[in-house]
């Protein structure tokens, strides 16, 4: 080994991050002492002149196996450039699993790309950490919704009237009750939800489902919210026609349901939302619109971030969570969906849901 190699391998010794050096085959070329530690080798021997892929029996965020299609340094080499922060499990030498963070950029010489640098971050405990509290907000929503759900469903048949007669002022209580146990309920799907899908724990389940009965399902879940806030929902005619879609079917409900919401909290009293469905050649977009309150120009790109709300929705309605939205786009996307609105001059906000059909 030649003094300037020397100087190499003590400066890569030296990073406190795993280094791994692979040739334009995946083939481990040269690696530090700190994925030697990392992986439990006490020599780098070990690991040199081992296909890269196949010796770390590398796995994605997702439980992929990772291949030469979606390797990080398969597509660095191919597309000449870096690529950050990749979540992956590696196989220790004991047979144990650790979770990392990766990057990797391509390795030149002469300005012809020879091969990969691997960074790799050893994030285990972080991970651990993180799933945790995870866990543990999932299980305390998990438990609360049985008890919330009967509350809902005796409260609702309260307000029948089947059982008896109620005044006005028993009206009115139980009403603003089943408002706030259905505000709860939402705030407790929503949690579960985001749970899940930050923990990469929802699969849709993929189905023909009817657009339509879903659409029906949810109006008469909030019928008495939207008696509340004195809106009335109006049907485009072309709901009369049965609509399917390919979509799981509890994530539909959720969106949908999510964006009528959202319209009834938002409209203008005395106004309308109206529900429309329509054909966008294999797709079927559904739309709901509302005369109301507007969604700030400058503030338009935030509208499906995670907890935002605008200042104008906080003063309307201090109990939102700013998770709806953010959930509905997350599912959406699951769903090989588009999410998106539009505002309008005249105080008209429409939510668009963009699904494919089921033929």
């Amino acid at each position: 080994m030649t003094k300037k190699n020397i100087d190499q391998q003590i400066l890569i010794d030296s990073i406190g991050d795993g280094i791994m050096i692979v040739d334009r085959k995946g083939i481990i070329k040269n690696t530090n002492k700190a994925i030697c530690d990392m992986l439990g080798y006490k020599s780098k021997d070990a690991m040199e002149g081992q296909v890269c892929l196949v010796f770390l029996g590398a796995i994605g965020e997702m439980g992929e196996v990772i291949d030469k299609k979606n390797a990080a340094f398969y597509r660095s080499i191919k597309y000449k450039k870096s690529i950050k922060d990749e979540k992956r499990q590696f196989i220790k030498q004991d047979g144990t699993r650790i979770w990392t963070n990766i990057t990797t950029s391509p390795l030149k010489d002469s300005n012809k790309i020879i091969g990969a640098i691997i960074i790799i971050r050893d994030i285990t405990k972080a991970k651990e950490h993180e799933e945790y509290h995870e866990d543990f907000a999932h299980n305390a929503s998990h438990n609360l919704r049985s008890p919330i759900g009967n509350l809902l469903w005796v409260t609702e048949y309260l307000l029948t009237k089947k059982p008896g007669p109620l005044t006005v002022k028993q009206t009115e209580y139980l009403s603003d009750a089943y408002e706030s146990l259905q505000s709860m309920n939402r705030l407790i799907n929503n949690l579960l939800n985001i749970s899940r899908l930050e923990n990469k724990k929802i699969k849709p389940d993929f189905q023909k489902i009817s657009l339509n009965k879903t659409i029906n399902d949810v109006l008469k879940d909030l019928k008495f919210f939207a008696k509340a806030q004195r809106i009335t929902i109006e049907l485009n005619p072309t709901l009369k026609k049965e609509w399917y879609v390919k979509a799981d079917d509890s994530h539909l409900h959720t969106i949908i349901q999510n964006l009528i919401e959202n319209a009834l909290r938002y409209g203008d009293q005395k106004t309308k939302v109206v529900l429309n469905i329509k054909k966008n050649r294999k797709n079927i977009i559904f739309s709901c619109q509302n005369k109301g309150l507007q969604i700030p120009k400058d503030k338009e790109k935030l509208i499906f971030a995670k907890f935002f709300r605008t200042k104008e929705a906080e003063e309307r309605q201090n109990e939102g969570t700013g998770l709806g939205l953010y959930t509905s786009r997350e599912l959406t996307i699951l769903n090989n969906g588009k999410i998106w609105f539009k505002n309008t001059p005249n105080k008209t906000v429409t939510f668009y849901l963009e699904l494919n059909s089921y033929n």
